[in-house]
């Protein structure tokens, strides 16, 4: 272990870090996305693509909509109630075959970052399976 600590600063003055963002333009911020999460691209329904995973059963209806301002959990619950699944069942999502999102993530949210293009129409694809399938 080395005892070079020439780079190290021996102490901090509080009073010289910066300063957070003023409660004002916090405020003005927060307005800007609200708003922009009201306008009506947002509300325009997002059709989103199921894919299964492993020995998972198929949907006869792969293709569905759903509110851009309901929550992925919403979506979980559809898919179960689809798949003949209890509540209890694990059901594990995954968006492009790489993260699983979070129960309270926005679908719109979802949709408008990680939305991906199919011919002439923008999806969102989710996989699904019974069983872990990625990380």
């Amino acid at each position: 272990m080395s005892s070079d600590t020439r780079h190290l600063p021996r102490s901090f003055d509080l009073t010289q870090l910066p300063q957070t963002m003023p409660d004002v333009d916090a405020l003005a911020a927060l307005e800007t996305h609200v708003a922009a999460s009201a306008s009506p691209a947002s509300a325009a329904p997002v059709i989103m693509r199921f894919m299964p995973v492993g020995n998972t059963p198929v949907l006869k209806q792969k293709l569905m909509k759903g509110a851009a301002t309901s929550y992925f959990q919403d979506v979980v619950r559809n898919l179960k109630k689809k798949l003949g699944l209890k509540a209890g069942d694990p059901l594990f999502t995954y968006i492009n075959s790489s993260f699983a999102p979070a129960p309270d993530e926005v679908l719109g949210n979802l949709y408008n970052s990680f939305g991906t293009q199919v011919g002439e129409m923008r999806q969102l694809i989710v996989y699904y399976s019974t069983t872990p399938a990625w990380g």
